[in-house]
């Protein structure tokens, strides 16, 4: 049985809104237990510690994922494939790579991109702050490095993507086409829209904020996408849980297109001064929204907040009341990622919380 060695990770156990800061769990997890786990809201605390690799060779595939541009699966652990249902399947994503260009357009050979590592990253970063989102595994299955994904749909609970509902709304332009057929522009896919959508419905279930407003949820992870330079925001990468007649927010998920994933190191040691660090965090822009283009993430946070009830200004000062060491012990702890690409994920979440706390 496959192991995942995690080292000295305490966890701080949040359970019906309250915090149990004093309880340690065992770190070490045999893999086919892992859908099992009752994780409902958990906050990692990471000490010296680095993430290991979960080894899915064997594990079979449930089936595709029909979503998104690159081919992804959904696994299961071998052992409960045959009884497992959908939600305790994992999406299986592997590492990316992008092309290096000299001048003059000629190729320079390829670079890994940080997809899978900034993946892992934030799923611990929203812990820290309590928002609820998908569970994250470095993984590897064969040759192949990458991540998997728990999937956000609950027992006896369907998920669908934000795209689906907001499709009802007078001007929508879907986003669920061929890559080169989507809108620039993403029209509809606006605040006021997903307010009216989201009005009257709650927080993910098993959640601490399964009791919230569901639009205060979504700001919250408006403020995280600022922080995170998450700029993939789009109406496939939110959903909707529905059970019966009842509808909820579902838990974030894909949050691989953040903290620069796809910029070599070569890129990264371009931004050598907080000045062109904080220039690059800038240019963040939630294009995935309509009008997006002229609107930093930060600005559409901003917005969020100001349409929100007092409860979404939590996800705010979480963050800014963070103490920057879990986070950089975060970053630590992934494996045979460059010490460029840690220094500059450390910046870009100072740099961002600066901006959103000064409201920039």
């Amino acid at each position: 049985m496959s192991i995942i060695r995690a080292g000295l990770l305490a966890y701080t156990t949040v359970l019906n809104g309250l915090v149990d800061r004093g309880r340690e769990v065992p770190a070490r997890v045999l893999i086919g237990q892992l859908p099992s786990l009752k994780m409902m809201s958990i906050r990692y605390i990471v000490t010296q510690m680095t993430f290991d690799l979960c080894d899915v060779t064997g594990w079979p595939v449930m089936a595709p994922e029909a979503g998104g541009d690159d081919d992804k699966d959904w696994l299961s652990p071998p052992d409960i494939a045959r009884e497992s249902q959908r939600t305790d399947w994992w999406l299986f994503k592997s590492a990316k790579f992008g092309e290096l260009w000299a001048r003059g357009g000629v190729r320079g050979g390829s670079y890994r991109r940080r997809d899978d590592q900034v993946e892992k990253i934030a799923s611990h970063l929203a812990g820290l702050i309590g928002l609820p989102a998908a569970r994250v595994e470095l993984a590897l299955r064969g040759s192949e490095e990458g991540i998997i994904s728990k999937n956000v749909a609950l027992v006896d609970w369907d998920l669908q993507p934000g795209n689906t509902y907001l499709s009802e709304f007078e001007g929508y332009l879907t986003c669920d086409t061929e890559p080169a057929q989507r809108p620039k522009n993403r029209v509809g896919h606006n605040l006021t829209n997903i307010g009216t959508l989201l009005s009257g419905l709650a927080g993910p279930p098993e959640s601490v904020v399964e009791g919230w407003p569901a639009f205060d949820v979504f700001v919250g992870f408006l403020v995280f996408d600022a922080w995170i330079a998450n700029t993939d925001r789009h109406a496939l990468n939110w959903g909707i849980l529905s059970k019966g007649n009842e509808l909820r927010l579902a838990r974030s998920f894909d949050h691989g297109s953040s903290l620069g994933s796809g910029m070599s190191d070569m890129q990264i040691a371009e931004l050598d001064t907080d000045e062109k660090v904080e220039s690059w965090c800038r240019r963040g822009m939630a294009h995935r929204f309509e009008n997006g283009k002229k609107r930093t993430l930060v600005d559409l946070a901003n917005e969020g907040l100001a349409q929100s009830s007092q409860l979404a200004w939590q996800w705010l000062d979480r963050i800014r009341n963070l103490d920057r060491g879990e986070w950089v012990e975060i970053i630590r702890s992934i494996p045979e990622m460059s010490e460029e690409a840690r220094s500059f994920t450390d910046k870009v979440l100072v740099t961002n919380r600066k901006r959103l706390c000064d409201g920039n």
